[in-house]
């Protein structure tokens, strides 16, 4: 690529990466409200579907012009479980505790990527940043015993919200270990990381498999997963919800995550993805926390 270019491929991904970060920001507000209407299998079920209609004609075309091979297939698969389904995770999480703390707690997965950009692609740790590093840390744990803090003085259920903080914590796990499998399925070398994934059996495929295929194919894998979780909060007498009777706040909040927070945000945050080192995309997690507020106040 000509070297010229580089800089505007640069500052093209950061926007991409940043406007993912704005749609996600607004989006665990909107989530909270929306479960209030919603469960959280049904919310999924609905948001997938709509997603995967909308992507089918884009992903005919550009399934047809490689051949993938059984090895990309499986590692596509990973990509959804990771990505997708384990967003079912998330929104048990947002039931239980707040949407400030669940983002507050994401800051874990910005910490955690600048380690395993170091350790899988030798992307540099200063000490200005180890510092960083602790720092955020200590204020995360802060956050996920804060309940134990709250019990005697504000009423707060503790049980519920540190069970909600640890349902957070998992699903970070998942969203580090997607960003770190995206960028060696999409092209990205590293010993390491093919070292520990042979251990566990998986293999990197034939192909650079393109942002885009690796985004859309996500969906299908998450509304796969979240069909038998619909069809149980259906049947359930405890859970049941009719999507007839769909208030217009639940309406809203499936519409905005099927557009906005799956297409736009998705597509976005992989395509700066494949671009920025793994360590670049944790100022974006830092950012989440600021960004947050004033949609978590407001909603």
């Amino acid at each position: 690529m000509n070297n010229k270019k580089l800089p505007y491929l640069n500052i093209i991904s950061h926007l991409s990466l940043l406007t993912a970060g704005v749609i996600w920001a607004a989006s665990g507000p909107i989530i909270k409200l929306t479960l209030q209407h919603v469960p959280a299998g049904t919310f999924l079920f609905f948001r997938f579907l709509l997603v995967c209609i909308l992507l089918l004609p884009f992903l005919i075309i550009e399934l047809k012009k490689v051949n993938y091979s059984k090895t990309d297939i499986i590692n596509i698969i990973i990509i959804g479980l990771l990505s997708q389904s384990s967003l079912y995770v998330l929104f048990i999480s947002y039931k239980y505790t707040g949407a400030l703390d669940v983002t507050i707690i994401g800051v874990m997965a910005a910490i955690a990527s600048i380690w395993l950009g170091n350790h899988f692609y030798k992307e540099k740790i200063d000490k200005k940043l180890t510092i960083g590093l602790i720092l955020a840390i200590l204020g995360t744990f802060i956050v996920v015993i804060e309940p134990v803090m709250k019990e005697f003085t504000l009423n707060v259920n503790m049980h519920q919200k540190i069970f909600g903080n640890f349902m957070a914590i998992l699903y970070n796990v998942f969203w580090v270990a997607y960003l770190v499998f995206s960028k060696i399925i999409m092209g990205k070398r590293s010993l390491n990381l093919k070292k520990d994934l042979s251990v566990l059996g998986i293999k990197k495929g034939k192909n650079n498999i393109k942002p885009f295929i690796i985004t859309a194919t996500s969906f299908y894998v998450g509304l796969a997963t979240m069909i038998p979780v619909a069809i149980y909060e259906y049947l359930n007498n405890d859970v049941y919800f009719n999507i007839l009777n769909i208030s217009t706040t639940g309406l809203f909040g499936i519409l905005y995550m099927a557009f906005f927070g799956s297409i736009v945000g998705y597509i976005a945050y992989q395509f700066g993805l494949k671009f920025v080192k793994i360590s670049d995309t944790a100022i974006y997690g830092y950012l989440q926390p600021v960004l947050t507020i004033p949609f978590a106040y407001y909603l």
